[in-house]
């Protein structure tokens, strides 16, 4: 005989869904499956990372923490004047 609060919790499981595993609608056996069976979860992760002047400039007594315009347009040229 099944323990009467295991019901309870397969009970709570089925009508509340939280992994959302999609009990809505399925038969007897789809949801035996759903229950016996481990599953998968795809997870987005994102990393937020400090701006790349932040990292360039780190240890670097004196450095900006932004860069303008100007210093591209330099830079762009400097690295331009030394292509062959």
């Amino acid at each position: 005989m099944e323990s009467s609060l295991f019901m309870l919790e397969l009970g709570k499981e089925l009508l509340t869904d939280p992994a959302k595993r999609g009990y809505a609608g399925k038969t007897v056996e789809e949801i035996v499956d759903l229950v016996n069976n481990p599953y998968v979860v795809e997870r987005i992760v994102k990393d937020e990372y400090p701006c790349r002047v932040s990292m360039i400039s780190q240890g670097i007594e004196g450095a900006s923490n932004f860069i303008t315009s100007e210093q591209v347009q330099m830079l762009i040229k400097m690295q331009n004047s030394y292509e062959v």
